[in-house]
């Protein structure tokens, strides 16, 4: 029984964690969420987003600051929000939000949404996201939870090709 609840906990803990690619990463960017602002996020919530529900709301309803990238067909694109000290983030990837521009909380659909957020002051949030067959237009957004509204971190993308889909 004792080692049930070990392999539990080891199993836990290691949830959500993505192994990052070696090598300098494509695109590299320094924010600070005092550059962004603090958005409705009702949008995150509707069934053809379904990025975080309700419940959720208070890990990502910091200032917001928006990043885009072209994912290539069967390449996986793998995220590292690393905040400084003291500082925790939220990140969530939109795929293929509409390819005119609009960013959250004009966004009515998403093929895909992948989030990443622990309370973790000044550790980094990491996420990897698929790739499929088809080129898809990604909207990254870096928030922070108890409605932050400021905090510097750099963000780094890498893209490797993925599985064969």
């Amino acid at each position: 029984m004792m080692f049930r609840a070990w392999v539990l906990l080891v199993a836990l803990a290691i949830a959500g964690t993505v192994e990052m690619p070696s090598g300098d990463p494509l695109e590299t960017h320094d924010g600070d969420l005092a550059a962004g602002k603090e958005i409705d996020l009702a949008w995150a919530a509707q069934s053809n987003v379904a990025c975080f529900p309700g419940p959720n709301f208070k890990y990502f309803n910091g200032n917001h600051q928006f990043y885009t990238f072209a994912q290539h067909a069967n390449h996986d694109l793998y995220i590292r929000a690393t905040p400084e000290a003291g500082v925790d983030l939220s990140v969530y990837v939109l795929q293929n939000a509409k390819p005119d521009g609009a960013q959250p909380p004009n966004i009515d659909l998403a093929w895909r949404c992948s989030k990443a957020w622990k309370d973790n002051p000044g550790e980094p949030e990491t996420l990897k996201v698929d790739g499929y067959k088809g080129n898809f237009n990604v909207l990254i957004g870096v928030t922070a939870p108890n409605a932050a509204k400021t905090g510097k971190y750099k963000l780094e993308l890498w893209e490797k090709p993925g599985r064969q889909w």
